[in-house]
């Protein structure tokens, strides 16, 4: 198989993933009588509405486009001015308090902040050494403030502040990206989709978690890795004994993507995404892809030592019992058990046998027998399932999980942020989801016209397309891990929302620009007409 067909062969199935999204989120709902979130939470519009509301959106798009064209610099100002608002405006608004898996982590890194060094970890992070390492970034983020950290509200504000921070982060990164391959018109309309991405804008005042922090750096890797790609016709091994900006990409593609794999090792089905198809549309230069590697090692390797130096100066204990360790299988037993939702039916299995050897067969017997009595029908209906709480018409994108406040000794407070609450949240939930329908309804389209046309419709230079087409490999990636492999929550699609609006933001531009220029046409051949 030549690097022809081989490319031609990646495109169709990546098209063909693309089509069975946009299927299951149009059959996640219904049509004409009024959606609810999970558990009945929050009341949500019909698929009709969510079909106007983003026909809306794009016409909203076109104007944007528009305008952007006439004034870019001031369109950018409006939107960032937009963005700096909801996204600090929400830290004082809507003073989440940690819930979950996430309280443990905030109050553990409260305690080594307070009692360093002579402290100690809780026996939660011995049994799951998953969150050690974003309670150690936590640690290290929130040391320079130990004097005015007294009580664990003082940390969560401060925790909110650097995660909002990093969200900011994550969108000059994704919009500087589309302004360096498209031009600025793109980074406006993704700057569009993130001011109507209101859930993804106050994610950091919610979840301190590994998958939210890990996110800024994978976006900002991503950037640079493309840079690094898009310049690779200049880079020799010889050149890099000069100091040039190649340099520069290489050391933050790797020093970044080391942060993500530190922080969430799931983001590993990114850079393998990123690999396999860097390597199909340039096989004959692979040398950034190398030099890129070689940066990722050393940096992984720098980020362990200091992360082991720290866990050992904070008497972290590692819980060496094999007994309390969870297979592998249990993660797969979640993903097609309660249409791959945890919970006590789960947990039930998985808690039977304290000896692991006799946990691992039993849970192995019991996946066995779900995929045997699901069948394959069985087996897409499971995954359609999971592709609807990620992307469909009734999530609310984990808000209904995230009503707990600070300011814990204020029942004034408390019923302000309750009010500010029920008042926002609905309308936060249904404006995200349609930016999220019309996302996947672009990509569903464009995936059909791309197999109508037998793979051969091309859209983008070199360059674009490997922007292009490298988003849309790590959002499937990621999407399809979660969908096929993991337990899925509302929430989980904020890992990979930004490659799907990137998608959403070129899809949508260039059909602004068909539009634009069917219209002027028109009007030119009616002008004319009437001489």
């Amino acid at each position: 198989m030549n690097t022809t067909t081989l490319e031609r062969f990646v495109m169709k199935t990546m098209a063909i993933v693309a089509i069975f999204f946009g299927i299951s989120v149009v059959l996640s709902g219904h049509i004409f009588t009024k959606n609810s979130s999970f558990k009945g939470t929050f009341e949500l519009f019909p698929l009709w509405k969510d079909i106007l509301f983003s026909i809306l959106l794009l016409c909203s798009i076109v104007v944007v486009w528009w305008l952007s064209k006439q004034k870019s610099r001031a369109i950018r100002f409006i939107f960032w001015c937009i963005i700096l608002f909801l996204v600090f405006g929400a830290i004082f608004f809507q003073p989440y308090k940690p819930v979950f898996d996430n309280f443990a982590v905030n109050i553990q890194a409260f305690h080594l902040v307070k009692d360093f060094p002579k402290c100690n970890w809780h026996q939660y992070f011995s049994i799951f050494p998953n969150n050690v390492p974003i309670t150690n970034l936590l640690f290290w983020l929130d040391s320079p403030f130990r004097s005015i950290i007294t009580v664990p509200e003082d940390l969560f504000f401060i925790n909110a502040c650097i995660g909002q921070g990093l969200v900011l982060f994550s969108i000059y990164q994704s919009v500087r990206l589309l302004d360096l391959i498209f031009d600025k018109t793109f980074g406006n309309v993704l700057l569009f989709f993130y001011i109507l991405s209101p859930t993804y804008l106050i994610q950091f005042t919610q979840i301190a978690y590994s998958d939210t922090y890990s996110l800024p750096f994978l976006i900002a890797s991503f950037r640079y890795i493309i840079q690094l790609l898009i310049t690779a016709k200049d880079i020799s091994f010889d050149s890099l004994t000069k100091p040039t900006v190649s340099w520069y990409y290489i050391i933050c593609s790797g020093a970044f993507m080391s942060l993500a794999l530190y922080l969430r090792p799931n983001s590993i089905i990114a850079l393998i995404a990123i690999m396999i198809l860097a390597l199909i549309l340039m096989a004959k230069n692979w040398r950034p892809l190398l030099l890129f590697l070689i940066s990722l090692i050393f940096f992984s390797e720098a980020i362990t030592f200091v992360s082991n130096k720290t866990l050992s100066q904070t008497h972290y204990e590692p819980n060496i019992s094999k007994n309390n360790k969870m297979p592998i299988e249990s993660w797969l037993l979640t993903a097609y058990y309660n249409n791959g939702r945890s919970g006590s039916e789960i947990n039930q299995i998985t808690d039977k046998y304290q000896e692991y050897d006799k946990r691992k067969s039993y849970i192995r017997s019991k996946l066995f027998a779900k995929l045997y009595s699901l069948g394959p029908i069985g087996i897409v209906n499971t995954w359609k399932t999971k592709c609807s709480v990620l992307f469909g018409i009734k999530s609310d994108f984990g808000m209904q999980y995230f009503n707990s406040f600070r300011d814990w000794d204020s029942y004034k407070l408390q019923m302000r942020y309750k009010n500010i609450y029920q008042f926002l949240t609905p309308k936060m939930i249904q404006i995200s989801i349609v930016s999220v329908f019309t996302c996947i309804c672009l990509l569903f389209f464009n995936a059909i016209i791309f197999l109508k046309h037998k793979g051969s419709a091309a859209l983008f230079n070199q360059r674009k397309k490997i922007t292009f087409v490298l988003s849309l490999g790590i959002f499937e990636s990621l999407s399809l891990f979660y969908v096929c492999m993991w337990e899925v929550q509302e929430h989980y699609i904020y890992m990979m929302l930004p490659f799907l609006l990137i998608v959403g933001s070129i899809l949508s531009t260039h059909l602004a620009q068909k539009i634009i220029y069917i219209l002027k046409h028109q009007n030119l051949g009616k002008s004319k007409f009437k001489h």
